[in-house]
This record gives C-alpha cells, sequence and structure tokens, in this order.
C-alpha cells in the first residue's frame, strides 16, 4: 500500500513538474519565433491562450495553477492504475 501511494506521490510531482515546464517552454518558444510565421509559433500562441484558461478563471499565479492541474491530473491517472487495474490484474 505504502508503494502505491509513493507510485501515485511520485506521478503528481512529476505532473506539477511537466505542466511548468510547459509554460516555460512556451514563453521561451514565443519569444524566440517571435519574429517568424511558423506551426511552431502557432502551437505555442495556441498552447498559451489553452493554460491561460485555468488562471484566467482564478486569478492565480499560473505556476501554481497549472501545477496543481497538472499533479491532479497525473495523480488521477497514477491512482486508477495503482488501485484499479493492477489490483483487477492480480
Amino acid at each position: 500500500m505504502k508503494k502505491k501511494l509513493l507510485a501515485v506521490l511520485r506521478a503528481a510531482v512529476y505532473g506539477a513538474a511537466l505542466f511548468d515546464a510547459i509554460i516555460i517552454l512556451d514563453n521561451f518558444a514565443y519569444r524566440t519565433l517571435k519574429g517568424s510565421d511558423s506551426l511552431v509559433l502557432d502551437l505555442a500562441v495556441f498552447s498559451s491562450y489553452i493554460f491561460a484558461i485555468p488562471t484566467l478563471l482564478t486569478g492565480i499565479n499560473p505556476y501554481i495553477v497549472n501545477g496543481v492541474v497538472g499533479a491532479a491530473l497525473f495523480a488521477t491517472v497514477a491512482a486508477i492504475w495503482q488501485f484499479g487495474i493492477k489490483t483487477y490484474e492480480k
């Protein structure tokens, strides 16, 4: 049981780190490709709008909001895997 909870906690940390890293990479791509007209720039602008929605709804720091969203998504999937699917397989 303790190993399963640690796996869920680890997934939550990875999710928070990944979602915050996406914000940093998005800002970098936007600043780097600002003058060009490319698909990568379009994807960077589109993803920045998608990641801004939870921040605009709550008014909290975007890194905190997206970190919590990423942690919740990854932890939910990991919990379903650890406590649902793996238990069912045995």
